[in-house]
């Protein structure tokens, strides 16, 4: 006996349909930045076209999850997009709250490229121009962060903005790119690849960071910032920031460097209060380097815990074991490109704060709350770079803090 189907009647509910998309974006805590190429982004684009019913909600996860500018060709199409009204919902992005965008307009050069030597280093006309002198570029960046200032909650800022620096920038396309970073004033969360998100238009440092505008800013990354007296006091200008992660951090004696001291300082200077306790905000300062560069805030261990009994101040350290490559000639190309893709790939998707935590939940100096040893000292986390689960603590060396006779 045959059975025939009637295929117009094997109908899903449109409920359904909207609840197979809305599950195409992982439902955990981590939001994640999808490249055109990943599987998420393609079948979100295809479900904008199955029906009018359908398009509405793949194209808002469109626009909260898959904002990946790797080229001048994505800026510029997505710069004349960005404005416009949908041809089916009619609305723009600014409808579809809140948004993320990854920003990188340039391939980082290839490992290996740095000169080996100091007779290898090119002379001074045979730098070949900054990325950053195209007018037009740098004006389509503007107008894209302009449109989704209202709306953009995050940011990883992937661009050589050193490779210019003001007094070289015939063309004005610095303050272009201020004038468009200073207007996120919703920015929660920033991480800037390259370095501590360069955007001063004059060499005299007498611009404060663009960030230290953002009043909603809560966790931020920079990459080889200068750990001084104006970083502590820029922080203390943003009321929400609680985490931060330094990546190949910068200072006079960066390996041993008196943090909690200084940041104490700035916080009484600006409070006018004189206490020889810290009594700031809470905040997380994690350190991340490559193992051949560790930290060492051991001999500041007893004058932090009377400084911060409360341990409000924790600072953390990461370590990075890099697989070993050949196609590093040197050192620097390795410890710079390794970092760099480390905290890259965590921005991306949305795992680097959690991720610091669960790497070093026992290596915040000088001792995690709770740890009554006088002599308690800590040892940084290590990461294998060839071991990608962070959410496995076996899969990490993790030292504890060690008391004392034990």
């Amino acid at each position: 006996m045959e059975t025939h189907f009637d295929n117009h009647r094997v109908k899903l509910p449109l409920e359904v349909i909207l609840l197979v998309v809305e599950n195409l974006i992982p439902g955990t805590i981590h939001q994640s930045i999808f490249s055109v190429s990943n599987v998420v982004t393609k079948t979100l684009l295809s479900c904008t076209l199955v029906s009018k019913a359908v398009n509405p909600t793949a194209t808002r996860l469109l626009w909260q999850n898959c904002l990946y500018i790797d080229s001048k060709d994505r800026l510029y199409r997505c710069r004349d997009s960005v404005s416009q009204q949908g041809i089916v919902t009619g609305r723009s992005c600014e409808a579809y709250r809140p948004t993320r965008l990854f920003l990188r307009l340039f391939p980082d050069p290839s490992p290996g490229s740095t000169p080996e030597s100091v007779d290898e280093m090119p002379e001074e006309d045979d730098f070949p121009p900054s990325p950053l002198e195209d007018i037009d570029m740098c004006e389509a960046v503007k107008s894209l962060l302009l449109t989704l200032a209202p709306g953009l909650k995050t940011i990883v800022v992937d661009m050589p903005l050193r490779s210019l620096y003001p007094a070289d920038d015939e063309l004005g396309v610095r303050k272009l790119l201020r004038e468009g970073f200073e207007a996120l004033v919703n920015i929660e969360e920033l991480v800037s690849i390259n370095d501590e998100l360069y955007l001063a238009t004059k060499e005299d440092h007498s611009e404060p960071q663009v960030w230290t505008k953002w009043p909603n800013l809560q966790r931020i990354s920079l990459y080889n910032v200068y750990m001084g007296p104006e970083l502590w006091k820029d922080m203390l200008l943003c009321p929400q920031l609680h985490k931060t992660v330094f990546p190949r951090a910068d200072s006079d004696n960066s390996r041993r460097h008196d943090i909690k001291g200084e940041l104490s300082t700035a916080w009484a200077e600006a409070t006018g209060q004189n206490s020889q306790k810290y009594q700031g905000p809470e905040i997380t300062i994690a350190l991340c380097d490559w193992y051949r560069q560790p930290y060492d805030f051991v001999s500041y261990t007893e004058s932090w815990r009377d400084l911060d009994p409360d341990n409000l101040m924790s600072i953390r350290t990461v370590i990075i074991d890099p697989q070993y490559d050949p196609a590093f000639q040197n050192v620097d190309d390795e410890q710079i490109y390794t970092c760099k893709n480390w905290i890259r790939e965590r921005a991306l998707r949305g795992s680097l704060w959690d991720d610091i935590a669960l790497l070093c939940p026992g290596c915040a100096y000088p001792a995690m709350k709770g740890t009554a040893s006088t002599n308690s000292t800590t040892t940084p986390a290590y990461y294998d770079e060839g071991v990608d689960r962070p959410h496995q603590i076996h899969d990490v060396l993790v030292s504890t803090p060690r008391r004392g006779g034990a």
